[in-house]
């Protein structure tokens, strides 16, 4: 078994390194056969600071110029799609807690999803120094996407995931967002083709280092066109 770690990171230097020790702890507690690669975008010094390490399990994708979310993960995808078992996707600012992979791994194991996600809006989920407004617009979403749906999962625009080959193949053949859509726009097209999900709570600590790529007026257009492109 092999896992595979992909995360996309856009003027993350300040973050990187601790993410990159702390996940390497976690990813070991679980087994010694994984990988984990950096979408790189932009230059803060990222791409250096990974080449220094100069571990054969950490390596990356390098841009100079930022590709938007939806990009940088298909891109990603792409690229370690046929070499790993499964896929983790987490954010690379710190908000989600390379520790609590072993909780996402757990419930994978119990139940056997396409897609396990660690959810902030289930029974134990905490969410810690979230702006008001990213927190209503999450919360806003996952509500909408219910009125015109019935997908059974809390948290639809949480990235902290983990993936099957199989729902990604399908995933990168059919996706049509371009920025932070990208999350809720995933469980809809799994949904739509019977992918299975699961969800374990996790605790969700907003950024204390760099700044967020994440703008009010272009999230909410991006959420918009999902219901204009009629995904749903």
């Amino acid at each position: 078994m092999k896992i595979g770690v992909m995360i996309p990171s856009y003027l993350e230097g300040e973050n990187l390194g601790e993410l990159t020790k702390r996940l390497i702890k976690a990813l070991e507690d679980i087994t010694k056969n994984f990988n984990i690669l950096y979408v790189i975008q932009g230059d803060d010094g990222s791409k250096e600071m990974i080449e220094s390490l100069n571990d054969e399990r950490v390596n990356f994708l390098y841009f100079s110029n930022p590709l938007g979310v939806a990009k940088a993960f298909i891109t990603g995808f792409s690229a370690i799609l046929n070499d790993v078992d499964y896929i983790i996707t987490m954010d690379a600012d710190l908000n989600h807690q390379p520790e609590e992979i072993k909780n996402l791994w757990k419930c994978l194991e119990e139940k056997n999803a396409d897609i396990t996600i660690g959810s902030r809006y289930i029974k134990g989920g905490v969410v810690i120094g979230m702006p008001i407004w990213k927190a209503f617009l999450s919360r806003f979403m996952n509500k909408i996407i219910n009125i015109f749906s019935n997908i059974k999962v809390a948290d639809k625009t949480s990235g902290f995931r983990i993936y099957k080959p199989s729902a990604l193949k399908y995933i990168i053949e059919n996706i049509k967002a371009d920025n932070f859509e990208f999350y809720p726009e995933v469980i809809m097209l799994a949904n739509n083709h019977g992918f299975t999900f699961a969800e374990t709570p996790i605790t969700f600590k907003f950024r204390v280092k760099g700044k967020s790529k994440m703008y009010k007026m272009q999230t909410i257009i991006g959420y918009l066109k999902i219901f204009m492109k009629k995904i749903i």
